[in-house]
């Protein structure tokens, strides 16, 4: 009987009875768990003379240079290491003692025990660490219990406790409400971030139009991602100096560039696409240009205004009027990937739209879609999520793009027998074949007649019925997020957290 008492007595012990050492050792377990290998680290095990065994790879198991934070929402309850933390008081001091537990430092305005103390707690468990750093809110509406002066006043206050960590910063996002707390972040920023590679400052209501030239006084050489709001963007551009964009910190570095939600007064006539082309023009560096959800005005026709671009992927989204045809009228780029996502197509398109891939998504202008795609002379056609495109305008438009060898359609409703007409009239018309077609979530299963027609016209043709995933695209990747941005830095989350 002494054997069993003894049994049931350590059959109830909690995870309050273990000691911190061990602790510290699931702590730990979890985090590395919590951590991917960067591709960059694949090609260093290839490069090896001899096999990498996993013995061989202990000693870099939590080295920087090769691991990063898997992509998670920054707003998950289960977020590491702050859901531990919550557990109990003694939990929260074992995890603080492990500084690289704290090296995503996140915070909620709007949470219910935010205090100036809990902020600087957060950004001192990192100790000498490098960190990443994102203020936003769990609400992201305007009805929300924090009005508009509280979120100014606590933006301040973060900003104030962040300035004093600012040289171990590798990446701050503030993703707020109003612009109005943008500019008073801005005014506490300053001085030297030598770590700095990723910096968004955005917001969703326009309440104020002040310039924004206090990002000038922020010196970051090493900055390859900036997200801000247009109009702040044309502010700092009025110094070519600034060192942040300066063609001499441009040398040895690519940067992708976002211009996010600004919408003028009814009153400002004068900000337009070409405002904004005017301003990226000079930056010789960009691999990346997004312009999202900006209401600009018509632009003037100014004849020779142009700014050639050397960029790389163009990403057009949200946006109303001729902004997306003026944008390609005042620019001369040949990008390699190109993507217009819910925007008016309205305008003269002239040579059409430029982009060795093209992705267009929810797009209903069949018209002006046909007049833009007369003039592309890329390779890889993805229509996505297009009521514009039905049987009609796969016969009479995609059927006619001469150099189009690629087509992937994502949730477009068109009879299937049509493709065949596709292919059959292009091969007629002696223009490049389509060697590959992709069919995803058509709303219909592939008929077995065209799949073996296709086994003898097209190399790779496939038809996937099933619907991607929530926060997934169609390649399987999460949202906004590619392969060549994982190993770019530990900046996954940011990309996520819309």
């Amino acid at each position: 009987m002494t054997g069993w008492s003894d049994f049931m007595k350590t059959a109830h012990v909690s995870t309050q009875s273990l000691p911190p050492e061990i602790l510290i050792l699931i702590f730990k377990a979890l985090y590395d768990d919590l951590h991917g290998v960067r591709e960059k680290y694949d090609t260093w095990i290839a490069q090896q003379p001899a096999p990498v065994g996993p013995e061989d790879l202990t000693w870099s198991r939590r080295e920087r240079a090769f691991r990063r934070w898997i992509e998670e929402h920054v707003l998950s309850r289960a977020l590491f290491p702050y859901a531990c933390a919550r557990v109990c008081a003694r939990w929260r001091d074992i995890i603080a003692s492990v500084p690289a537990f704290w090296t995503r430092v996140v915070i909620a305005l709007d949470d219910p025990h935010f205090s100036q103390s809990s902020v600087r707690w957060v950004f001192e468990q990192s100790k000498d660490k490098f960190i990443h750093v994102w203020v936003t809110r769990n609400s992201k509406s305007s009805d929300s219990a924090l009005v508009r002066s509280q979120e100014h006043n606590r933006v301040k206050l973060v900003a104030e406790c962040l300035q004093k960590h600012l040289s171990r910063c590798r990446g701050i996002c503030f993703n707020l409400i109003y612009r109005s707390s943008i500019l008073a972040a801005c005014q506490s920023l300053a001085g030297e971030a030598p770590e700095l590679w990723s910096l968004a400052l955005t917001s969703r209501i326009t309440d104020s139009a002040e310039n924004n030239t206090f990002l000038r006084r922020l010196v970051c050489r090493s900055l390859t991602n900036l997200s801000l709001d247009a109009k702040s963007f044309i502010d700092v551009r009025q110094d070519r100096h600034w060192a942040l964009l300066s063609s001499r910190a441009q040398i040895y570095r690519r940067l992708s560039l976002a211009l996010s939600t600004y919408q003028p007064s009814d009153t400002d006539d004068t900000f337009s696409m070409l405002s904004v082309v005017k301003a990226i023009r000079g930056i010789h560096c960009l691999s990346r240009l997004t312009i999202k959800n900006v209401d600009f005005s018509s632009s003037d026709d100014e004849e020779g205004i142009t700014a050639a671009m050397a960029v790389q992927d163009i990403r057009l989204e949200g946006l109303g009027g001729c902004a997306v045809s003026d944008f390609f009228y005042y620019t001369v780029t040949e990008s390699h990937s190109t993507a217009i996502t819910n925007c008016s197509l309205a305008g003269d398109w002239g040579d059409g739209v430029v982009g060795e891939e093209l992705t267009i998504s929810n797009i209903s202008d069949a018209t002006n879609l046909a007049a833009m795609l007369q003039g592309w002379e890329g390779n890889i056609l993805s229509l996505v999520q297009c009521p514009a495109v039905d049987d009609r305008f796969l016969k009479d438009v995609v059927g006619r793009v001469m150099s189009n060898s690629m087509l992937q359609l994502a949730e477009c409703s068109f009879t299937p027998s049509v493709l065949r007409n596709v292919v059959e009239q292009r091969f007629d018309a002696r223009y490049l074949p389509h060697d590959t077609i992709k069919v995803t979530y058509p709303g219909v299963s592939a008929p077995e007649e065209l799949r073996a027609w296709a086994k003898g016209w097209i190399k790779w043709f496939t038809w996937d019925d099933r619907k991607p995933q929530p926060g997934y695209d169609y390649d399987g990747y999460f949202v906004g997020v590619k392969p060549d941005e994982y190993d770019h830095e530990d900046f996954c989350s940011y990309l996520n957290e819309d």
